[in-house]
Order: structure tokens, then sequence, then C-alpha cells
């Protein structure tokens, strides 16, 4: 039986059992508690999704977590955990991550997203030097190179 607030689902998002962020919030505001929602919405809860959608952009560009490690600039162990769902990665490193894996600019802002983070915002003087990188298709290193010539903190700690 459909409550009120049941809304059809749409898989927009790519994975399975996904309705649009605006249901939910619909659904969330119509709610008549927190338990009643999380019953009826778990089920499109997306909190495993990045290891998902990492695993699945890695297989589609046919690299090899070798490769994005190498282009990331990240430690191993580290991108290992994140790829397993074992590390939340910060903002930061899962843009390296972007990097490494080749990511456009539209699917760094999806994983951003899943991830629970603000996308890349286009008034943010930081953020447009890594926007325009992506969109781009330059390197991590180009990029950290004029991160540094703004002023700004690398995406990945020289002791990585």
């Amino acid at each position: 039986m459909r409550d009120k607030y049941d809304l059809p689902e749409a898989d927009i998002t790519g994975f399975k059992n996904s309705i649009s962020t605006a249901a939910v919030e619909e659904n969330l505001r119509q709610a008549p508690s927190l338990e009643s929602f999380f019953k009826k919405n778990d089920k499109y809860m997306h909190d495993s999704a990045l290891p998902e959608y990492l695993k699945q952009k890695l297989k589609e560009k046919g690299l090899r977590r070798a490769d994005v490690i190498q282009e990331s600039g990240l430690d191993r162990g580290y991108v290992y955990e994140i790829f397993a769902g074992k590390k939340k990665a910060s903002r930061d490193k899962l843009i390296a991550i972007a990097f490494g894996l080749h990511l456009t600019l539209e699917e760094t802002q999806r994983m951003l997203k899943l991830a629970g983070y603000s996308p890349l915002y286009s008034k943010s003087r930081r953020d447009i030097i890594i926007y325009y990188s992506l969109y781009h298709n330059k390197s991590i290193r180009d990029t950290e190179i004029q991160l540094y010539d703004a002023g700004f903190d690398p995406l990945v700690d020289v002791k990585e």
C-alpha cells in the first residue's frame, strides 16, 4: 500500500532502486517520522554508492587501480581502501582520484555528490582552477602547479 508521500521511482542516477534527490527530499518533508522515512526510503540511500561508482568508472575507462594510483599521486593502500569503501576520502583526495581515473568534469561532479561533498563551485577561485583543468583534460601535475602559483593548497600532500 502506498503512503501519500511515496513517489514513483526514476532511475536517473545510474544505480538500481533510485529516485531523484528531489523525490527523496519530498518524501522526507512528508514523512510522519524519521523512523518511517528510513523504513520506506532506505533502499534509495547511496552510502555505498561511491565504491560502486569508482569501480564502474575504472572498468569503463579500461584502467587498473595501479594506473589510478600513479596518475593521482596518492598512496597505494589509501586508494585501495577508498575503492573498497573502507576509508572516507577527503574532497581533495577524491578530486585527485578523478584525475587518476581521467574523469570528465561531469563525472567528477557526480562522484563528489555521491561522496557527500559539494561539487566544484565556479565562483571559488581554487575550484575554478580544478574545474578548468578537468574540463580541459589537464594532468594533476599541471593542476597542482596552477594551484601553487595561485597560492592555494595542493590536492595531494607532498609527503604522500
